[in-house]
């Protein structure tokens, strides 16, 4: 089956005063949670092979340049 997998990522990064150098970031991996569906070409339920749901995954952190 097909599927859409979305992820998103921002950032900042400080320049000047005292955080100069200092990176933020916060990231989303497979934000749609769809799950992962192979099945044989017949229009039955009972043709799934296999069904995997990963869920969705956040991340947050930070470098620091000196």
């Amino acid at each position: 089956r097909a599927e859409t997998i979305v992820d998103a990522q921002i950032g900042y990064d400080f320049e000047g005063g005292a955080l100069d150098g200092l990176s933020v970031y916060l990231q989303g991996q497979n934000l749609t949670n769809q799950p992962f569906v192979s099945q044989f070409d017949v229009p039955v339920a009972e043709a799934v092979i296999d069904n995997q749901e990963y869920g969705r995954r956040f991340l947050a952190g930070f470098t620091y340049r000196f």
